[in-house]
């Protein structure tokens, strides 16, 4: 492999580790902010319900978007659109504008979905794709479990919900800077 295949490699792994430093707990809190507001198991299932249904919608209609355009731009900006809808889960003022939040999050977060995957079998070379995707894997996890404890302890300390969103979203924006780094193909 080249060094810029290297220096590729490194880029996804660390966005893919922070990216997913919300992973372990944002439903968990989520359905917690959602009940706080409501107490209604309705609002709280509508919640999750939208993101499935943006995803199926979404898949439909934008998996072959990245195929025509920029594909790291896609990358870039699911990633960043995605993080800036999350950080503002907590500054909601009614249940209808966090459904609004939680639709364009997920809208983002698919756009960026269907570009990373297809990213991956260009740039990876197909003799190191497995051991890439082992690694991810493995990223992808420590950085939920990492990230799940460090959120819960934040919680603990301020008992704020909406901070943590917040604090989410922006190590999310974070993980964006890594992505800079790739190059189209």
């Amino acid at each position: 492999m080249n060094t810029e295949t290297n220096r590729t490699i490194k880029a996804l792994y660390r966005h893919v580790f922070l990216g997913n430093y919300d992973q372990g707990v944002i439903f968990i809190f989520l359905s917690f902010l959602i009940w706080n507001k409501t107490e209604s198991m309705l609002t709280v299932a509508l919640a999750f319900i939208i993101p499935a249904v943006v995803n199926t919608v979404v898949d439909y209609f934008f998996s072959s978007l990245s195929d025509k355009g920029n594909r790291v731009a896609l990358i870039i900006i699911g990633n960043a659109g995605s993080a800036i809808f999350l950080s503002c889960y907590g500054l909601f003022s009614s249940i209808y504008i966090l459904y609004i939040l939680i639709f364009f999050k997920s809208l983002f977060e698919k756009i960026y979905q269907t570009s990373l995957s297809p990213y991956f079998r260009e740039v990876i070379p197909e003799d190191n794709f497995k051991k890439f995707i082992a690694k991810t894997n493995t990223y992808e996890t420590i950085g939920a479990s990492i990230g799940g404890f460090s959120l819960i302890y934040l919680y603990v300390y301020t008992q704020n919900i909406p901070l943590i969103f917040i604090v989410s979203g922006l190590i999310e924006l974070v993980s964006t800077l890594f992505l800079f780094s790739l190059r189209n193909t």
